[in-house]
């Protein structure tokens, strides 16, 4: 079902006055998912990651919605980044085909930091000279 998607019940409403009976028409109201989002046929869900798992690649499990699936999430994987899982989405009306699910990448640094991540993340600012703004239309970098 498709979210204002309506179902339509022939002869399911008493007529008046001796009329012929009416067509109940049913309009499909989807309740969100606490992690879930939909479009279409395609299924999202935010998966938080460490800093490490980002930069160094990690096999990861993923919440789908038929259950947990392990992904393998690339050496140097940036936030924002979008896994596709394909044929885990929902099904597409009048069909067996479904869509694909999305695991979208949302690094998480550690809260607070201990004294010794502090050091290190130091140590890899000092040797990491790259600039990831670079490319941003602000910093003269491509245009819109």
């Amino acid at each position: 079902m498709e979210e204002g998607q309506k179902i339509r019940l022939k002869g399911r409403v008493p007529g008046v006055n001796g009329g012929p009976p009416g067509d109940l028409l049913l309009r499909c109201c989807i309740a969100p998912h606490p992690y879930f989002t939909r479009h279409g046929a395609d299924i999202y869900v935010d998966v938080p990651v460490s800093v490490a798992e980002a930069a160094l690649g990690a096999k990861i499990e993923v919440p789908a919605i038929d259950g947990r699936v392990t992904v393998t999430l690339p050496p140097g994987t940036p936030s924002g980044a979008k896994l596709r899982l394909k044929g885990h989405g929902a099904k597409k009306g009048g069909s067996h085909e479904r869509g694909d699910q999305y695991a979208v990448i949302q690094i998480v640094p550690p809260r607070p930091l201990t004294d010794e991540q502090r050091r290190f993340f130091e140590q890899l600012r000092a040797i990491d000279p790259s600039n990831p703004r670079t490319h941003c239309p602000w910093e003269g970098g491509a245009s819109r």
